[in-house]
């Protein structure tokens, strides 16, 4: 009796959780159509996923690198100081946040009490400074209070002011209380309330 050997088709696709591997099998055997080795396939997908994971874990340090302290703080004074020195009202807007609120209580002679945003401000210095020569300030920093997270400080400071104004000296003295924010890795100010008096 004759007997008929078959085609023998290899099949080169296998699994190792089922311990299979390339060989000689008949055709239609289950395991030819076995999926390919996972593998590669795993590794495609597990490392993008892993990467993202890490820029993930890291972006709160990236993050969180910029921070206030004492001397940053009083960086921001001393070019606030310069800024009002030199009567520049841009360069006293340009540490400033664009959303500042800046509240000023005064003597009513004096205007009163005053809440400004950023443009109001802007007016008030240029109306205030025109016709002064010889303005000088002192700044006196009382308390820095930095937040827990770095990103915004408060200082208490005793401010004196004092200018010529046609011939006569105006001496001012102003009790502030300022809030500092980091905006674009910079310190600026987002806050000022002031209290003057003659």
């Amino acid at each position: 009796m004759r007997t008929e050997r078959l085609p023998v088709v290899r099949c080169p696709l296998y699994r190792l959780d089922h311990g299979w591997r390339a060989g000689s099998v008949r055709p239609g055997a289950e395991r030819c159509l076995a999926q390919p080795a996972a593998g590669p396939l795993i590794r495609t997908l597990t490392m993008p996923r892993l990467l993202l994971t890490l820029l993930l874990l890291c972006a709160p340090l990236l993050q969180a690198t910029e921070r206030l302290d004492e001397g940053r703080v009083r960086q921001a004074y001393t070019q606030m100081q310069a800024a009002v020195a030199a009567q520049d009202v841009e360069a006293v807007l340009a540490l400033m946040t664009a959303d500042v609120q800046v509240q000023i209580q005064a003597p009513a002679d004096m205007g009163g009490e005053l809440h400004l945003g950023r443009d109001e401000y802007r007016e008030l210095l240029v109306q205030g400074w025109d016709g002064v020569e010889n303005y000088r300030l002192e700044v006196d920093i009382q308390q820095i209070e930095i937040a827990a997270d770095g990103q915004s400080a408060r200082i208490d400071s005793l401010n004196r002011e004092a200018m010529d104004i046609l011939g006569t000296t105006l001496m001012m003295n102003i009790e502030q209380r300022a809030t500092l924010r980091l905006a674009d890795e910079q310190a600026l100010f987002s806050h000022i309330q002031a209290v003057t008096r003659p």
